[in-house]
């Protein structure tokens, strides 16, 4: 009887997952995308700030361990406890917990006792922030060279350490630095976001935008809202559901605070066309615009004594409640049954 992987000494589970590479494999993306949503439905959407496919299988050519990373980022307050347990359940393994300088949390899936499963995952949580894999992987995207380079480090290590996973990883940590404070120059920080209320500054960057979803959020009744800097910002992204309202100076990185871990659509709604073109610069062929009728405004139209009536009126067993993201979130997943 073979042993449970939790027996095994580190040895032993570096001789049974050993370091292999293969050729970039274009099904690398599609199973990013189909876990990516199954995460979502585990831990629930509301906890994500936002969720990547980093590593050298985000990486188109790239030389890389056929084993997909995934970059989790929570909100602020998401309760980590209750996220681990509900990944666990869903067959998530933990690997590894640091909580200084940063929150950071490895899980896998794919590793059995025989060996890898066809699929292998790493599931890298952490909190919202401004992390480098990020800028890495953007960087070998548009770097073919730099790219290249890491590649022929990544075989001449696989050489050497073929059973061995921890000087392996010790072994490309430069050259991951280097590349990552450039990347971080080049591309001006832009996965620098931060979350903040309703009662922002930023708010006055939606003044006469005529969009319920917008001033519920603006109540802190529900949605979250990001700005570009936190005391003077010059632009704000709220986002509800599906939905992601742009307001104020076109900026990168809120452009790039989106998730694509659903199959379904994002609706992003620009404020102005300088907007609408940073869209379609950032995320290329995957943005598609579209015209979207909206509802009319018309306060007065309903008989606040007549619906003061009903409200008083309700069957046994009803009641009536605000129409928050829970709520909202809720209906969405019946209607898609």
């Amino acid at each position: 009887m073979s042993k449970k992987l939790s027996e095994m000494t580190k040895e032993e589970l570096w001789r049974l997952f050993p370091i292999i590479l293969k050729e970039h494999n274009t099904e690398y993306y599609k199973w990013y995308v189909q876990t990516a949503a199954e995460i979502a439905g585990v831990i629930g959407k509301e906890h994500i700030s936002r969720i990547n496919h980093i590593g050298s299988t985000a990486v188109p050519g790239l030389t890389a361990k056929p084993t997909v990373d995934i970059l989790l980022e929570l909100n602020q307050d998401a309760a980590i406890g209750q996220v681990s347990a509900r990944l666990e359940t869903a067959g998530w393994i933990c690997m590894s917990e640091e909580w200084e300088p940063e929150m950071r949390i490895a899980f896998n899936k794919g590793y059995t006792e025989q060996g890898f499963a066809m699929q292998v995952f790493h599931l890298h949580v952490c909190r919202s922030g401004n992390h480098g894999e990020l800028y890495f992987r953007d960087y070998l995207q548009s770097h073919p060279e730099t790219a290249a380079a890491y590649s022929q480090l990544k075989q001449e290590l696989k050489e050497r350490f073929e059973h061995d996973r921890d000087a392996y990883t010790q072994g490309k940590n430069e050259f991951v630095q280097k590349v990552t404070g450039e990347a971080r120059r080049e591309l001006n920080d832009c996965y620098s976001v931060y979350e903040v209320a309703g009662s922002s500054p930023a708010a006055e960057l939606f003044t006469g935008w005529k969009e319920t979803m917008i001033w519920s959020c603006l109540q802190e009744r529900m949605g979250r809202m990001y700005v570009d800097q936190t005391e003077h910002p010059k632009s704000a992204l709220i986002i509800i559901a599906d939905f992601y309202f742009f307001a104020g100076e076109p900026s990168e990185s809120l452009v790039r605070h989106i998730a694509y871990y659903s199959s379904g659509a994002i609706l992003m709604v620009p404020q102005h066309d300088g907007w609408a073109q940073l869209i379609e610069q950032v995320h290329g062929e995957r943005a598609e615009r579209f015209s979207r009728y909206s509802i009319k405004k018309e306060p007065d139209v309903f008989d606040r004594d007549k619906l003061s009536a009903y409200t008083r009126n309700l069957p046994e067993g009803y009641e009536l409640k605000l129409m928050d993201e829970e709520y909202t979130a809720y209906g969405v997943e019946k209607e898609r049954g």
